[in-house]
Formats: C-alpha cells, structure tokens, sequence
C-alpha cells in the first residue's frame, strides 16, 4: 500500500490496529504519524492517551505495558515506537542471557502485534528499509500496515515541491521547481526548511526564482559534485580543477568522486544510445528514471562526445580508481590527470 492511500484512509478516520513506517524519508514519515494522531481524535485528551517511546531505552516489558493501557477518556491510544533498529534480514534468535533490551524487544514484538487490543494503535518507526521477510513486518502486514518511505523521485517530487510551494503562498518562476531541487537535493525535510526560509523572505504572495533561490539555498553536496561532473563533460579544465579542490577542502572522498564521475559518464551513455534509439529528449528522464534536470544535462552532454570519447574516458576513470586503491600517489594529482587529460 502507498502512503497516498494510508493519508486517504486517514482522513476518513480510518485507522489501522499497527503501522510499520519504514525508509529515509523521515518527513513524509513524520506527517503520517502526525495524521494518525489526528484521525485518532485525541488533541484534547493528547498528554493522556498519546505515548511515544524510544527502542534504545525500552524492552519488550515496557512496550507491553504501554499497548495493554486502557485508553482515558478516548476510544483508543495511541504507542509509537522511535528508532526502532531491526536487522536487514533473516537474523537468528538471541538465545544468550545477556541479549541486549533492544534484541530482546525485537524478538518478543511479533507475539505484542498479535495480541494487541483493540483499543490501542501501535506505530514503529524505522529509518531503515527492513527485509520484509523478518517476522515482525510479517506480523504487522497481516494485522496492520507497512510503509515503505523512499526518497520522491522525478515528476512525483518535482509535484510535491510545486505544490507545497503553492501551498504556502509562493509563486513559481519558469524552471525554479526544477532549479530548487538541483541545489537542495531530493530530502523533503530539506526542501520544507528552504521553503520556509523562502517565504519568510519573498512573503506569502511572493515569486520564486533563480535569484532568490541563489541567494537563500545553499548548495547541497550533491549539487556540488554534480557542478564537477558537468564541468568535466562540458571540457572545462578550469572549472573542474576549481570545483576538485572545493570538493575535496569540504571532505569528499577522491574515490567517491571517481565513482560519481562514472555514474555521470554512463548516465550520459544511457541518454545517448536512447536518444539513437529514437526517445525524444523529452522523454529521457522517464525513460531513465532520473531528475529532468539531469536528462537534460546529459541529452546535451551525449551530443558533444563520441561513443568512442565516452568509452575513453570511462578507462580513465577505471585507472583512476586502481591507483587510488592500490597505489601511494596524491590522490588530488590521481584526479587532476583524468580532467586535464
């Protein structure tokens, strides 16, 4: 089930017995508690029937006493659950005596989701995205809901800013969407803290564009690294070398640069042999399944380098990466010879 679905449900007070809310997106994640609590109808009645808890300072003994509460004055209560920190996998059951409170929560959450009452919901939440063979999201998927709560990605994050902008009074330049989620990168509790800074600056009413979004948002790291990878398809040394050192002074690893060098060069592959296969541009990012903005970049990169150029310089990069990897030579020098070259 999408989280689409789970807020429609909640907005006709539809409430689950359990909710497993999983992944990176912590601010969609956030909000769907925040939904639950209010589909609950529990603002007046909050201190007394809302408990939030914390897995690292809490055992199993705990959380069953938490879920067997009779609500006060309410038809439910609601239990969350933070930080909870299941293993990716199959893991086999703790059996020593000294098991950790938090491995022995682990173990004993199946049995709590079977038998909760009907007068609670009970919400994990998680940062990780669990393997949904492990026994306590099989448990929660056969007596509530599991959430996946990934990054937005493409047309369905560039929708959620346009809308959330509008929603908050701005009005959108030409391009600014598109321009915003370059410099901030695709985490919506980023994008939200922009946002605000945005109104705050142009009012309610005010128009977004590339100045203002210059002036307010500061680059994320991915904007940067991807400012390198643009000016070493786009053969402009000084810029390369200038965006290198800046990277690098800010704690960039060379080999992670080598390698996000080379997802840049096949990106562009990819645009090229789509664009031969008869994709038009715009339809690249779908096809690609990357941020328009980045299509774009690589339509028009594809368009300046031969395959056989592409091919080259994805050795370059391979050579690079032995000798980062197997050799003593400065590591800026080792980066340096594959844009000057």
């Amino acid at each position: 089930m999408k989280w689409k679905q789970v807020w429609q449900q909640l907005e006709q007070k539809q409430v689950a017995s359990c909710y497993l809310l999983m992944g990176e997106e912590t601010f969609l994640l956030r909000q769907t508690v925040d939904k639950i609590e209010a589909a609950l109808g529990l603002s007046e009645l909050r201190d007394l029937n809302v408990e939030k808890l914390v897995a690292a300072d809490m055992d199993s003994t705990t959380l069953a006493a938490a879920v067997a509460q009779a609500p006060w004055l309410a038809h439910r209560r609601l239990v969350v659950v933070w930080g909870l920190n299941p293993p990716a996998g199959r893991k086999k059951k703790t059996r020593s005596k000294t098991a950790s409170r938090q491995s022995e929560l682990l173990e004993d959450l199946p049995s709590i989701i079977n038998n909760l009452p009907p007068t609670v919901c009970l919400v994990l939440c998680t940062n990780e995205v669990v393997d949904r063979r492990y026994k306590m999201v099989k448990a929660v998927a056969k007596n509530g809901v599991v959430l996946d709560f990934s990054h937005l990605k493409g047309q369905e994050l560039e929708k959620w800013v346009a809308q959330r902008g509008k929603k908050l009074g701005l009005k959108w330049e030409r391009g600014a969407v598109d321009y915003l989620i370059q410099r901030t990168g695709q985490g919506l509790e980023r994008i939200e803290m922009e946002l605000q800074k945005l109104v705050a600056y142009v009012g309610s009413k005010g128009q977004v564009g590339r100045g203002e979004i210059n002036l307010l948002v500061p680059e994320s790291r991915e904007s940067r690294v991807f400012a390198l990878t643009d000016a070493v398809l786009a053969r402009n040394r000084e810029q390369s070398l200038y965006v290198l050192e800046e990277l690098l002074r800010q704690g960039e690893t060379p080999i992670g640069l080598v390698g996000l060098l080379a997802y840049q060069v096949r990106v562009v592959g990819l645009a090229k042999a789509a664009l031969e296969e008869g994709t038009k541009p715009y339809d690249v990012a779908r096809t690609l399944k990357v941020h328009p903005f980045v299509a774009q970049k690589a339509v028009a990169q594809s368009r300046r380098f031969s395959w056989e150029e592409l091919y080259n310089l994805i050795l370059k990069l391979a050579a690079a990466d032995l000798k980062l990897k197997s050799t003593s030579l400065p590591a800026q020098l080792v980066l340096e010879e594959v844009i000057l070259s």
